[in-house]
């Protein structure tokens, strides 16, 4: 092997091992990251792609004006100029051959699905992208090797690009013969930002005057859908008609607006000279109030028109623009045939959904009737949309709408409609018959590959699938159980989501609310019922509005509870108190521990302390943290000899934020031995197969045990046993002995 080959593969497992890591979840979109490293005379700028689920990989900025050309990058897009290395993992058939040249030199072999990494590098004075040089793939390896060890540290605090933003991550990358030492620390940034920001505002002072005017304004076309959050701005030269600018802009950044309008005037607009106009004209009321004031100060005349026909046909024209694209699409859809692998039916899906949104809304004429039959109540739905809007609740509610929502009964879904149509690409037919055909299911995630894909175990019935879909694979949610439409698409199968993402107990709470209305949930149920799924947002709400609810391990709320009682003859009641077995002193604290033992099930590994006793003179102390405990403690210690009554009682609520500092810092814990993880793995699983014989409230106060007796309460227990989270350890997650419980109530299993 040469060198070359040894500097390919630590470069390839480099990008492997920075991918793995998901950075995406930890470092915000727009944000920044310094670096220093190696054989570099400028300080690198990183920016770390995928937080969209897409395009996951690194662009590193270099050059002494790095940093300004970054701020320039994120607020007006401007991307003349750039010097940058950029790593961006992908399917094979996406990376060209100069561009996947590292990993076909590191000798690493990869199916249709699979991720590589595709590395290139730009110059500004190059015509165009070029493979990595040497010289690029040292500087890339200093990169991802740095970036990876210190968010695995968490000395990464990266933060969203803003014009108030005064400090960044400075992440030092030096040799240490073989390997690299990584130092991180924040530097002042504040004069490089105020700098920056200036710039994009400012324009020549012997600005030329243009005798021309301009029309400014916003899509006026409702059909057409942009990202959540964004007005699509277009200014217009009213003379000939053409654009000068298209730009898509937050709806929370005004200054924004402002940038723009100063980058036209010095020229950077679509084939236009440095220049003012004569005036302005705006059909946006907002554009208007926004613009006016820094546009008059630059000479610059300002009129609020209600509409402007020039705007109007521009718009129209857009949309005919939009339509013509749409149609090659689809006509490229049907000269291509269907997919071939599981990324390109992934971004097939991608492209297409929208279309069927669209031609959904044009479909349905109100949405009050199935929202409500979806979420339950109009105006639960209007919450969960408002307060939830992270989670875009309008898309699984929009894809139940399409699949299963009848206007009335026998009457055909949107999607059978839909397959009606003879002008359908091979594509279009094919995701609408999976989306009629799908398995409709809650499903725990077991295992993600990011970018590629993720698999699933079906709470209904144990089946396990893995599911090709490179956005959702993304996401941190191993563990969670998340209500989705697998849709089964040539040999693969996509996820569209049907519900929220739970989290095991909020499953268990809903179960819970479905079981009292009688409703066990089945395969069967839930097709002909899938609007039940819908239902679950109202969990999803309540976790995301209640107040922390903190509980102890009897699941009773916490409040700490001081009770003293007055003892008439000390030694009797002591000698009563070393009789019972669930009583231990503790020489080293002078107290009695009230104790139970062996409840690994409600996720401990040792006896659960219920209370303390402690004596002071003829004084007898109980302090326990929940009401149920102090009525259980009181009853048999008001029944111990020596004359044992009741004095007093105080209460406190639980406030985390009261405790000594001491008691909220981590405590330092010691590596657990193999003989201690193989002991806690046994106990956990005694405890779990012990749960079987517990008799829950959820379960009317019986044991899973006797509810699986019938066919439909083994259902019920099986659901709960799939959902069971695992033992979290200082090892990492213990799972439960799923299997063996199901075994235990005789529902097969794989093995």
């Amino acid at each position: 092997m040469t060198s070359a080959d040894a500097l390919s593969r630590a470069l390839v497992a480099a990008a492997f091992e920075f991918h793995r890591a998901r950075p995406w979840l930890a470092v915000p979109m727009h944000s920044a990251i310094l670096m220093r490293v190696p054989d570099e005379d400028h300080t690198l700028v990183a920016c770390v792609l995928g937080q969209s689920g897409e395009d996951h990989g690194v662009l590193v900025l270099r050059g002494e004006r790095a940093l300004e050309q970054w701020i320039e990058l994120v607020t007006c897009a401007r991307e003349d100029g750039l010097d940058f290395l950029n790593l961006r993992m992908d399917v094979p058939s996406n990376v060209p051959a100069k561009f996947g040249a590292a990993w076909r030199a590191a000798g690493i072999e990869a199916g249709p699905d699979e991720l590589v990494p595709g590395f290139l590098a730009r110059t500004p004075r190059a015509r165009g992208p070029r493979g990595l040089s040497r010289a690029d793939e040292r500087t890339m390896l200093a990169v991802l090797v740095g970036l990876r060890v210190a968010l695995a540290r968490g000395e990464i605090r990266a933060t969203t690009f803003s014009p108030q933003l005064s400090r960044l991550p400075e992440v030092t990358v030096v040799r240490d013969d073989a390997d690299f030492v990584v130092r991180t620390r924040e530097v002042v940034v504040r004069d490089v930002v105020d700098r920056a920001c200036a710039a994009l505002l400012a324009v020549p002072e012997d600005l030329p005057r243009r005798e021309e005017r301009w029309v400014a304004g916003t899509l006026l076309t409702t059909g057409r859908r942009f990202h959540d959050g964004e007005r699509h701005v277009i200014v217009l030269h009213e003379d000939d008609e053409r654009p000068l600018a298209y730009s898509a802009i937050s709806v929370f950044d005004d200054e924004a607006i402002v940038r723009l309008f100063a980058a036209l005037l010095r020229g950077e607009g679509l084939d236009l000279p440095a220049g003012a106009p004569q005036e302005v004209l705006f059909t946006d009321e907002h554009l208007a109030e926004v613009a006016t004031p820094w546009l008059v100060e630059h000479g610059v005349t300002c009129a609020l028109v209600e509409r402007h026909p020039l705007f109007d046909r521009f718009d129209a024209e857009a949309e005919e623009l939009a339509e013509r694209v749409r149609r090659d699409e689809e006509r490229s859809e049907h000269e291509q045939g269907l997919p071939r692998t599981g990324a390109d039916w992934s971004d097939a899906h991608q492209r297409i959904a929208p279309r069927f949104v669209e031609r959904l809304d044009r479909a349905l004429a109100a949405l009050d009737r199935p929202a409500t039959e979806y979420f339950g109540d109009l105006e639960l739905a209007a919450e969960v949309i408002a307060t939830l809007a992270d989670e875009v609740p309008l898309l699984p509610f929009l894809e139940w709408a399409a699949a299963a929502y009848r206007e009335t009964p026998g009457a055909p879904t949107f999607v059978e409609r839909e397959l009606a149509r003879d002008d359908l690409s091979s594509v279009e037919r094919a995701l609408l018959e999976a989306r009629r055909d799908a398995r409709v299911s809650v499903f725990r995630v077991i295992a993600t590959r990011p970018g590629e894909s993720f698999d699933v175990e079906d709470l209904l019935d144990g089946s396990r699938r893995t599911i090709h879909d490179r956005v959702h694979s993304s996401r941190d949610f191993e563990g969670a159980c998340v209500a989705f439409r697998i849709l089964d698409v040539g040999s693969y199968a996509l996820a569209v989501r049907a519900g929220p993402t739970l989290g095991a107990s909020d499953w268990a709470h809903a179960l819970g609310a479905f079981a009292a209305h009688g409703i066990v949930l089945s395969p069967e149920l839930l097709r002909e019922n899938q609007h039940f799924l819908g239902r679950l947002w109202e969990v999803r709400l309540e976790r995301a509005t209640g107040s922390p609810r903190y509980t102890n391990v009897d699941d009773e709320p916490v409040l700490l509870h001081h009770a003293m009682f007055r003892v008439g003859d000390r030694a009797a009641t002591e000698a009563a108190l070393a009789e019972r077995p669930d009583l231990r002193f503790a020489a080293d604290e002078g107290r009695w521990k009230w104790r139970r033992f062996g409840d690994f099930a409600r996720g401990l590994g040792q006896a659960v302390v219920l209370g303390n006793l402690t004596f002071h003179d003829d004084r007898l102390l109980l302090e326990v943290n929940s009401a149920a405990r102090f009525e259980r403690a009181r009853s048999w210690i008001e029944a111990l000899p020596g004359g044992v009554v009741l004095e007093r009682v105080t209460t406190k609520e639980h406030a985390p934020d009261d405790a000594p500092l001491d008691d909220r810092l981590a405590s330092a814990t010691k590596p657990r031995s193999a003989e201690d993880t193989a002991l806690l793995a046994r106990a956990h699983r005694e405890s779990c197969l012990r749960w079987l014989d517990e008799c829950l409230p959820m379960l009317g106060g019986r044991t899973p045990r006797e509810v699986a007796a019938s066919a439909r309460g083994r259902e019920q227990v099986a659901l709960l046993i799939r959902a069971m989270p695992p033992l979290c350890t200082e090892d990492g997650p213990l799972e439960p002995p799923r299997e063996e419980l199901l075994e235990a109530i005789g529902v097969r299993t794989r093995r």
